[in-house]
């Protein structure tokens, strides 16, 4: 199951351990994501919202993957 690198065994430290600070790593990163990312408003999202469509087309979609902790 670890190809690469195991974590619990190349730091010492256990799975519990190494879930709970991504866990807890994770909650921060998102507590500060208003912080660093804007969405615009009104004109300036009627815009962007053009300008996207340019880019990628009429419709977007997304494949998200959803990771499973073991």
């Amino acid at each position: 199951m670890c190809d690469t690198f195991c974590v619990d065994k190349g730091t010492g430290l256990s799975k519990a351990t190494v879930s709970s600070v991504c866990a807890k790593v994770s909650d921060i990163l998102a507590a500060k994501l208003p912080e660093f990312v804007k969405f615009p408003d009104g004109a300036d999202a009627a815009l962007a919202k053009q300008e996207h469509g340019a880019i990628a087309g009429t419709g977007v979609h997304m494949r998200f993957m959803l990771l499973k902790l073991v």
